[in-house]
C-alpha cells in the first residue's frame, strides 16, 4: 500500500507482470514454431497482439463493413519478425480480439474504461458461435456457454477463456494448434530515491503449446541489472 499523503508512483514498490498471447497454427508447425520461438526474445512487445479497435459498438464486431475495413486485414496470419533473429517461421492468427471503450466520454454513458476480450471471427465461425447480447459471452448453437471474459464477472483481468472441451474438439477437427507467446517482467523501483530508482529488471521470456496434458513449454529468464554509476550520476 502507499504511504499515506504519497501517491502509488511515488514510493518504493514492487511489481509483477505477465503477458500470455494465443494464436492459433497449422498443427503440423507446432515443432517448428517452438523452435523458433527458443532462438528469440519476446520482449518489447514486438509479436502480434490482440487486434483492437475503439470505435466500433461491440456488437459490430466479427461482421460489420466497419469492422471489415479498420479490423479485418489484421485477423489473418502474419510472420512476425524480431529486432534480431529469422521471421517466424509459421503464420500467427490471433485467438482473440481486444475491445476497448473509454470511460468519460461526451455522453458519460461509462464511468471507467472497459476492455472485453472476445473470440475472432475464425473462431466465431468455425465453431458456429453466438454472441448472447450479455458482457463478452458466446454459446454454440445448443445454447452452451463456450467464451467468456471473466472480468465482466467478478475482478479478474480481462481475458479470452474458452471451454477445453470445445476447444480440443475444434483443434482436430480442423488440424490445429493453440500455441502461446509468452513475456513478462518483475522488478522494483523507488521513485524517492534517483540511487536506486530502477533496481533491475528480471524479464521473462518462452512459449507454450496447449496438449490433451495441459500446456507444456519452455519459459527462460534473464535479470538485467542498470549501471549504478550512471543512475547515481543523473
Amino acid at each position: 500500500p502507499a504511504v499515506p499523503d504519497y501517491d502509488f508512483d511515488q514510493t518504493y514498490r514492487r511489481e509483477i507482470w505477465l503477458d500470455a498471447y494465443g494464436y492459433l497454427i497449422r498443427a503440423a508447425d507446432v515443432d517448428e514454431f517452438i523452435a523458433w520461438s527458443k532462438t528469440v526474445d519476446f520482449w518489447n512487445h514486438w509479436m502480434p497482439e490482440p487486434p483492437r479497435a475503439g470505435s466500433l459498438y461491440f456488437g459490430e464486431l466479427g461482421w460489420s463493413l466497419a469492422f471489415d475495413a479498420l479490423v479485418g486485414d489484421l485477423l489473418e496470419g502474419r510472420h512476425p519478425t524480431p529486432d534480431e533473429g529469422t521471421p517466424c517461421p509459421t503464420p500467427l492468427q490471433p485467438t482473440a480480439f481486444k475491445y476497448v471503450a473509454e470511460g468519460g466520454g461526451y455522453d458519460r454513458s461509462l464511468a471507467k474504461d472497459c476492455t472485453l476480450f472476445r473470440p475472432n471471427s475464425h473462431l466465431v465461425e468455425t465453431m458456429n458461435l453466438r454472441w448472447t447480447g450479455q458482457g463478452a459471452d458466446f454459446v454454440d448453437s445448443h445454447g452452451t456457454l463456450v467464451t467468456f471474459d471473466p472480468s465482466t464477472r467478478d475482478t479478474s483481468s480481462a481475458a479470452l477463456l474458452v471451454s477445453e472441451e470445445n476447444l480440443a474438439r475444434h483443434l482436430d477437427e480442423t488440424r490445429s494448434a493453440l500455441v502461446w507467446a509468452i513475456l513478462g517482467g518483475k522488478f522494483a523501483t523507488d521513485s524517492a530515491n534517483s540511487v536506486r530508482a530502477w533496481s533491475g529488471v528480471l524479464r521473462l521470456t518462452g512459449a507454450a503449446v496447449y496438449g490433451p496434458d495441459g500446456p507444456s513449454g519452455h519459459l527462460t529468464e534473464r535479470l538485467d541489472i542498470p549501471d549504478r554509476t550512471s543512475l547515481g550520476a543523473q
